[in-house]
């Protein structure tokens, strides 16, 4: 537990639930993917229960589910899941920009970040062109270019591996510290946190279940909040 005020020299941020407001427009895209595939529509908190794993498995979850259950009932072949994963991008696309927003403050945190000299990057288990067109449409690529967007399929591994956060420290060159911040919604992220040795974030007011197993050394319930972290000690209090 950080119990002094460290200012963070890089901040990394996952994108869902984090960043970006994208339920609204992945329950549709889910089952406009199901329609196409002659399965039925799924109620959006069991299409929210489904994320956060790498895309490949989001898309075998959301595939498998019954309807009016978050239990798999049956488990479809690798093919099948390939086929429906290449579906899935189009209805994504579709349903982006008509339903997706940045949370509130979003924009503002970023830029002061920014203009504080803190370097910002994003860690998710998106796909990595799906997460570059989310930044893109929702038009934050100013502050995340495509090269500091790690997807679920960047490297060999994904989140909670640390090889993902330590490839984005390597590239500012910064080593593990209480100066590098995770910043998400999931309890994964605060898993990834913890491997590569980083302090961990947790956002409330997103999809996953952030803290829930995993201690995070502060918690937010808004983005703007995490600009109230500069200033204070990170004692795993929540900031409200």
């Amino acid at each position: 537990m950080v119990e002094e005020n460290i200012s963070p020299s890089l901040v990394v941020f996952d994108l869902d639930g984090t960043l970006v407001d994208t339920l609204p427009a992945i329950v549709p895209a889910v089952n406009q993917l199901r329609a196409r595939i002659h399965l039925a529509p799924l109620e959006p908190e069991a299409i929210q229960a489904a994320m956060g794993a790498p895309l490949d498995i989001f898309i075998e979850r959301v595939i498998n589910m019954q309807r009016g259950s978050s239990m798999p009932y049956q488990s479809k072949e690798t093919r099948f899941c390939q086929l429906a994963k290449r579906l899935y991008g189009p209805c994504y696309l579709l349903s982006l920009e008509m339903h997706a927003t940045n949370y509130e403050g979003v924009r503002e945190v970023l830029n002061q970040l920014v203009c504080q000299g803190i370097h910002v990057a994003i860690l998710t288990n998106k796909s990595h062109e799906l997460a570059v067109v989310t930044v893109e449409t929702m038009g934050l690529s100013c502050f995340f270019p495509e090269a500091l967007i790690i997807g679920s399929d960047s490297l060999s591994v994904s989140k909670p591996d640390p090889q993902t956060l330590e490839t984005i420290m390597d590239i500012f060159g910064v080593t593990p510290s209480d100066e590098v911040w995770m910043v998400g919604d999931s309890d994964v992220d605060l898993m990834v946190a913890e491997a590569a040795g980083v302090t961990g974030i947790a956002c409330s007011y997103g999809y996953g279940n952030a803290g829930s197993s995993f201690d995070a050394q502060a918690t937010i319930d808004s983005p703007e909040h995490l600009l109230d972290l500069l200033t204070s000690p990170l004692d795993g209090s929540a900031i409200e």
